[in-house]
């Protein structure tokens, strides 16, 4: 079970969400990745299919997503949806426009 202090990969993509999940901004699913290459072709390299590794508590996070994932095992698939508030308030953050809501599949793919 994912704790504070749990270290933990995980596999993700995450979503603007309007009333539905709309416009992918980031990823690390290599199957996805090629879809936002085509999408942003002038930023080819910026992401990577590496496992993105978390420590519960320690590793910066989205204000929703920690709470989101504490509770999790090895193996579960998760929605995380996100308000403004919760994710970058009413700051524009690269891809995402200022008070956007945005989605978070996340998959939980190793314990450490």
């Amino acid at each position: 079970i994912i704790t504070k202090g749990s270290t933990f990969d995980i596999k993700y993509t995450a979503y603007i969400f309007n009333s539905s999940p709309s416009e992918m901004y980031a990823t690390n699913d290599e199957s996805k990745i090629e879809e936002l290459y085509r999408e942003y072709p002038d930023m080819e390299n910026v992401w990577s299919a590496e496992p993105m590794s978390i420590t519960l508590g320690t590793t910066p996070l989205l204000g929703g997503l920690g709470k989101a994932l504490e509770g999790c095992r090895v193996g579960d698939k998760v929605e995380v949806y996100l308000t403004y508030e919760m994710a970058y308030g009413k700051s524009y953050i690269g891809f995402v426009p200022s008070k956007s809501a945005v989605m978070w599949e996340i998959e939980i793919m190793d314990k450490k």
